[in-house]
């Protein structure tokens, strides 16, 4: 294989709403009204939105110094 070609391993980690809703412990409602949020780190395939797993990290930890 060529060396451009990236690895899956190197891929991030895409995590679905119901596993963000769960996280947060928040309803449908709250979740979609997130999803569209633009700073919120989100991406939409189709029909479907999908949210990288680091993005979100960082997305959480700048929530929880705003909160202070």
């Amino acid at each position: 294989m060529s060396s451009q070609v990236k690895e899956l391993t190197n891929l991030p980690k895409l995590l679905k709403p119901t596993d963000v809703k769960k996280y947060l412990n928040i309803g449908s409602d709250k979740l979609y009204e997130l999803l569209r949020q633009k700073n919120f780190p989100s991406l939409k395939i189709g029909c479907r939105f999908y949210i990288i797993e680091d993005e979100f990290i960082e997305w959480l930890n700048k929530q929880t110094k705003k909160s202070y």
